[in-house]
Parts: C-alpha cells; sequence; structure tokens
C-alpha cells in the first residue's frame, strides 16, 4: 500500500457533535462482503495532504490486523486527529485485499484517518469491499466490535461477524379509531443477540403503548389525534437504528350540532352556545359578521353571553377550528378529517316588554263613613230648613 506523507499538522480541537463511521465484515455466501457508511465531522481538524492508494492491488485492504482501507479510489486527505485506542482485530499480521470494491476510499491505520480528497465534513461516505471466497477465519480476522475513537470525539465503529441491525419504516401505517382495537409491529432484523425497542422522542396515541421486546405498537386508542414519533431499535452489539412513525388515530369530522340560536330581549341575560362534535379538542371560535349588540362569543368555549341593548335581528357567521396539526409530510395512508367548518347564524332581540300606567283608584266609603255622611247631610239639610222658616 502507497503512503506519501506531504505533512502532519496538529490544532486544537473544537468542540462538536459526535459522528460515527460504522463498518461491517460479515460473511455472505462464500464471500466476506465489507459495508460502511457513516459521518465524520472535520470541523477543528487540520487537514493536511496524503496519498492513500486504495486502488488496484490494495483494493479493500487490511493491512495487519489493525488497518483497513474501505471502497475504491485514491484517498487524499489525512486528518489531524489521533486515534486514541488502537485496537487490533485478530490474532497477527495479515495483508488481505478485496477483489472487488466501490464507494468512497477510507483509510485508517492504528493511529491515523484518512478520508476522500474533496470530502465535505458531515457529508456521507459509503462504501464496500468483497473478499471472494474468503471466510473471517482465513481473513485472520477476530469476530467482535472494534470502537477507534477518534481526538475529536467522532468514532470508528468496526463490526466483525455481526450482521447489521436493520429498522425498516412499516410500508403501511393503519389509521387507528377511537375504541377499536389497534396494532402496528415493528420489526428490526440482523444486528447482535436481542433486539429491543424504546421509544425515541413523541408521545404515544392515549391507549397505545410500546412493547421494548416485540417492537409492537398496540392498544385501544382513547383520543382522536396526529401523532409523530420515533422508536429506537438496539442490538447486543449496542447498535441502534431507529423509525420515524406518523400514527393517525381517526379524528371524526368535525361537526356544528347548533342549526339555531334563541331570541333574546333588550335588558334581560342572554346565555347560548355553539355546540360542537368530532374533530380533536379544544376548539377555537370567531365570529364574523354583525352580532347583536351587547353580546360576546368567547372564543374558547363557543358560549354567547351578554346582555342585548338594542332590539335587531343579526345575521352572521361562526367558523369553529379543531386543534389537529398534520406535518406536511403525512403517511400515504393518513385520512385527513374536516377540522374546520363556518356555519350562519341569526338572532333576533326583541324591544323590551311596555307595562301600561295603573290607574290612581277612588277611596271608596266603608259603612261608617256612608253613616257618617248620612249624618253631616241630615244635618245640613236641618239647617237649610231653619233658615228658610225665618225668612
Amino acid at each position: 500500500m502507497k503512503k506519501f506523507l506531504i505533512g502532519l499538522g496538529l490544532s486544537a480541537v473544537a468542540a462538536h457533535a459526535s459522528a460515527t463511521y460504522t463498518i461491517f465484515l460479515t460473511e455472505v455466501g462464500t464471500d466476506v462482503v465489507a459495508s460502511a457508511s457513516g459521518t465524520v465531522d472535520t470541523t477543528g481538524m487540520t487537514a493536511v495532504a496524503a496519498n492513500i492508494d486504495c486502488t488496484g492491488t490494495n483494493l479493500g485492504a487490511i493491512v495487519t490486523t489493525g488497518t483497513l482501507c474501505m471502497g475504491s479510489g485514491r484517498s487524499g486527505i489525512m486528518l489531524a486527529s489521533a486515534i486514541t485506542n488502537p485496537q487490533a482485530f485478530g490474532p497477527g499480521t495479515v495483508v488481505s485485499m478485496g477483489d472487488s470494491g466501490s464507494g468512497d476510499p477510507v483509510y485508517f491505520s492504528a493511529n491515523t484517518l484518512y478520508l476522500p480528497a474533496n470530502y465535505v465534513s458531515g457529508s456521507t461516505l459509503v462504501g464496500s469491499n468483497t473478499y471472494a471466497g474468503k471466510t473471517l477465519a482465513t481473513l485472520g480476522v477476530t469476530a467482535g466490535t472494534y470502537t477507534y475513537n477518534l481526538t475529536s470525539g467522532d468514532k470508528i465503529v468496526l463490526n466483525i461477524g455481526v450482521a447489521e441491525l436493520l429498522f425498516p419504516t412499516p410500508s403501511t401505517i393503519p389509521v387507528g379509531q377511537i375504541g377499536a382495537a389497534y396494532s402496528l409491529p415493528l420489526a428490526a432484523t440482523g444486528g447482535s443477540g436481542e433486539i429491543s425497542y424504546q421509544l425515541e422522542s413523541g408521545t404515544l396515541p392515549a391507549g397505545l403503548s410500546l412493547n421494548t421486546t416485540s417492537g409492537l405498537i398496540s392498544g385501544t386508542p382513547t383520543e382522536a389525534g396526529y401523532y409523530s414519533v420515533s422508536v429506537l431499535a438496539k442490538d447486543g452489539a449496542n447498535q441502534q437504528k431507529s423509525v420515524s412513525l406518523f400514527i393517525v388515530i381517526d379524528p371524526l369530522d368535525l361537526v356544528i350540532q347548533s342549526m339555531t340560536l334563541p331570541g333574546g330581549t333588550v335588558g334581560t341575560a342572554y346565555n347560548s352556545n355553539i355546540v360542537v362534535t368530532g374533530g380533536v379538542a379544544p376548539y377555537s371560535f370567531t365570529v364574523e359578521g354583525e352580532f347583536p349588540d351587547g353580546l360576546n362569543l368567547n372564543p374558547e368555549t363557543g358560549a354567547i353571553t351578554g346582555t342585548p341593548t338594542k332590539a335587531q335581528t343579526s345575521n352572521f357567521s361562526i367558523t369553529v377550528t379543531d386543534s389537529s396539526v398534520v406535518p406536511t409530510a403525512v403517511a400515504v395512508n393518513a385520512v385527513k378529517a374536516v377540522s374546520t367548518l363556518t356555519q350562519n347564524f341569526s338572532i333576533t332581540i326583541n324591544a323590551a316588554a311596555v307595562v301600561p300606567a295603573t290607574a290612581t283608584p277612588v277611596p271608596t266609603l266603608g259603612e261608617w263613613g256612608m253613616i257618617s255622611l248620612s249624618a253631616l247631610l241630615m244635618g245640613l239639610f236641618g239647617v237649610v230648613q231653619r233658615r228658610k222658616r225665618k225668612l
């Protein structure tokens, strides 16, 4: 294998997010296949020119049991980020060359990492090699997982004799319904040892749970909604893969049950409600048009309250919107229910009733009053008669 090192300069390494480049070296039929993918964050590293040949007779080379050349081509950058824990992955000196290969040339030795000449930090590296007619034993490597830590914080993980953990997203994700049994099996394959599952992010619909051993999401949904979650699968070799799921618990279409609103009277307290069903609570209510003077619409409950101040017939519309949020990328079989609805209403406010004025009653004379009045009149009559006789 050719090595032309022009120079090596070390610099202070800036903190950055950890990245991983993972290699699997496994027996496939009568061959051994190496496949690799991942990223490397070169922030804070010094890169110097190098010439590492992963072509021709050096294709897919394992040079001693601590050096591996992946992919095909000429690796032209040496990162100034030493490997802090070099490990041998075989019992002795081995030189094995691959028979075919493709992808990005990546080379690492016991203490140095080499990347393609025009590599952009954080971009994906993919490569593969095939060792025809070989076994892990004839290659002189020992099964196991070997982790090489870089001083930058990144990692190279070499899995020998360990199948890659695969965790595909289900081709279909069923739409659930409130009160009906729901089942969504998740199946990771490959890997080493037992596979366990855990909820990585998001919240499952109420009534559903994840079986951490089988990966089955099941239960009986109790609330409608749209749920974005991520599930992580992990094997015995600490391989981890995750899938993103968009689970729909089908909400019924939003329906406004209130068809008519009662009338009111000026000066008399008014209280009515816009009643809705379906959708995803909570709801919001807005009004457009002429609303009766003195009345107000509660934007959260749909209650119409107040005391009317003017006789009128008001025509207006009320729009109800539920709280469902559907991401742009929706599962292909996710059904979007009606979540916004507008309905026209009318309220008639009548004038207050006119109360007629009450006449002042004429006092009546009781029995003793009549006797007194008769006596008085008789007395006056007697006086008049005496005056006449005198005359």
